[in-house]
């Protein structure tokens, strides 16, 4: 199954990248890992892999945020936002709350920067 190895690729080049101010790289790497959490949490039946694939979709808007593209930023907080109200419901609020705690905190890294 080639989602599990673009997975485990995808989020540490994102990170890496990103910490490397490689911004294009990272949104590559968060996007990669968006995408195969995708298919593993819904077309391969693993739903216990959701949780992860948001974290992806939040590192991934991140990356953008972290970049000054609010556009980017947030269409993928649009699909992120999707993806939650209908995998798990029940804690869009608490995803919410996590998403609007990490992009201030990807917004001070630009301010910093």
């Amino acid at each position: 199954m080639v989602e599990y190895p673009l997975v485990e690729t995808g989020l540490p080049l994102g990170v890496t990248s990103l910490s490397c101010a490689r911004s294009a790289a990272a949104r590559h790497g968060f996007r990669q890992a968006v995408e195969s959490y995708g298919r593993l949490a819904t077309d391969r039946d693993q739903p216990e892999l959701t949780e992860r694939w948001f974290d992806a979709h939040l590192s991934w808007a991140s990356a953008y945020a972290v970049d000054g593209d609010e556009t980017g930023t947030q269409e993928v907080l649009q699909e992120f936002r999707q993806q939650v109200r209908r995998y798990r419901p029940a804690k869009a609020a608490a995803w919410e709350e996590r998403a609007a705690e990490l992009l201030a905190h990807a917004r001070k890294v630009r301010e910093e920067m």
